[in-house]
């Protein structure tokens, strides 16, 4: 072999890139299969699965748990995220090290993606296991600096406990993150894989995935349940209320299903279609000279967008129904501040005379302010204020001080919930303006309304 230097000539060089690719190139599968994560610089999500299915036959009935770590809780990272990708990976790097610190050769970490990791663990108990994840929750919450900034980061757990021979790499994965959206959602630091909690997930999915078709065939109805005037209980509205009767999975509670519309797109297309049909059953009523007020529900994500309460007038209008007609029902939390895009919808909506009601009121968050500072026109009392009046004193206490409070404000007081005779009686004693509840009538179909108030008002005779 040659050690001196050779001078290449000009079609040597010109020949060598050839040579170097031709060198090379076999080993560009090897390098684009590196078991490494780019990022963190652990064994990535692929890696797991080899590493899982490659142990599986060798160790076949034993019970390893698989953990999966959320070390950044994206919908309450905006101070990380604040200072741009570089400052997040960095951040992926620290907690990678952090968890390869704490498990001290216990197990193999892998970068699943983004900002989680997993790793399979082999102890005597679930107690074991469990203070395994509590001490590293403890070392990864530790407060760091992010750009100058102090960041306690939120960490979350999913664990599933395998069975290897029988259990496959996709489903313990897939079990590691339901136990770790369980987690998230629950806002505790883990959760184990439980098939009930995998079962409404899968439900969940189902919910989501039909409801585009629902719309279109007609699965959806509305039912309408009546509000009485407490002096001499006549229906003086009534509240529009979504049912599904799903074609796979049967009738479908809006307690389950609004919440999976609300965290997703779905929930304006849905409020689209309520709006729409209870308005045309508005403008037969008053051309069958029914003078019947009618509620509909709007959520935060419906309100939370520009040129909605335009939309709205517009569509009453081209029903050739006046504003007053309508009443928005919406539940009161934190998004509902007076200096923010929802406060400047419902101030408009409140200009062009639709009259707004705030829905479940007592029944949890409480921000007194926007009582007098947003259109409020209506308060509707919880249910859970209602349930005890009758028996508890406190509880009438209670009432009776709201209703006080929603006429000192000039607003009209409604008592939702209303399941008993005696609860009613109560009610009308404590000067409560409207009633509503199944004591009175439960929610019925559009025809079945119309027929009962025209035959009777009073829907208690």
């Amino acid at each position: 072999m040659e050690s001196l230097p050779r001078k290449l000539s000009l079609t040597d060089r010109r020949t060598l890139p050839s040579l170097i690719g031709a060198v090379t190139r076999p080993l560009r599968p090897h390098a684009l299969s590196s078991r490494h994560g780019t990022s963190s610089g652990l064994l990535d999500r692929h890696t797991f699965t080899i590493d899982y299915t490659t142990r599986s036959p060798r160790l076949p009935g034993r019970s390893p748990v698989a953990v999966l770590v959320d070390v950044l809780d994206l919908p309450n990272a905006e101070p990380c995220q604040a200072f741009g990708m570089a400052s997040l990976e960095t951040r992926v790097r620290q907690d990678a090290a952090r968890i390869e610190a704490a498990l001290d050769g216990q197990a193999d970490v892998h970068h699943m993606g983004g900002s989680r990791f997993a790793f399979i663990v082999e102890l005597p108990t679930r107690d074991a296991v469990e203070r395994l994840v509590e001490a590293l929750h403890l070392r990864l919450t530790q407060p760091r600096e992010g750009a100058a900034q102090p960041l306690r980061p939120l960490v979350h757990v999913g664990l599933c406990q395998a069975e290897t021979g029988k259990d496959s790499a996709d489903d313990i994965i897939r079990g590691m993150f339901v136990g770790l959206h369980w987690a998230v959602s629950s806002q505790v630091t883990y959760c184990w894989y439980s098939a009930p909690r995998d079962e409404s997930l899968r439900r969940e999915y189902h919910l989501l995935a039909g409801a585009r078709d629902g719309l279109r065939h007609d699965e959806f109805h509305l039912l309408y349940q009546p509000r009485f005037r407490g002096s001499d209980l006549s229906a003086v509205s009534a509240e529009a209320l979504i049912r599904w009767d799903h074609p796979r999975l049967g009738p479908v509670s809006p307690a389950e299903f609004i919440p999976v519309f609300e965290r997703n797109a779905l929930m304006e297309k849905v409020t689209e279609w309520v709006v729409g049909r209870a308005l045309e059953q508005l403008s037969c009523w008053k051309r069958d000279g029914i003078t019947l007020a009618l509620s509909i529900n709007l959520s935060a994500r419906n309100v939370a967008r520009a040129g909605m309460a335009d939309a709205l007038v517009a569509r009453i209008h081209a029903e050739g129904l006046r504003c007053s007609d309508l009443e928005i029902e919406i539940t009161e939390g934190e998004w509902l501040r007076v200096n923010s895009l929802p406060g400047e919808q419902l101030r408009r909506m409140a200009s062009a005379g639709i009259r707004l009601a705030l829905d479940d009121f007592g029944s949890g968050y409480s921000n007194f302010a926007y009582l007098t500072e947003l259109p409020i026109h209506t308060l509707k009392l919880d249910k859970s204020l209602i349930d005890g009046i009758s028996t508890d004193t406190r509880a009438r206490l209670k009432v009776r001080a709201i209703i006080g409070l929603a006429h000192d404000l000039g607003y009209t007081a409604v008592a939702e919930g209303a399941e008993t005779a005696d609860q009613v009686t109560t009610l009308r004693e404590l000067g409560c303006d409207q009633i509503q509840g199944f004591a009175l009538c439960r929610p019925i179909s559009a025809t079945e309304l119309t027929d009962r108030l025209t035959v009777a008002p009073h829907l208690l005779e």
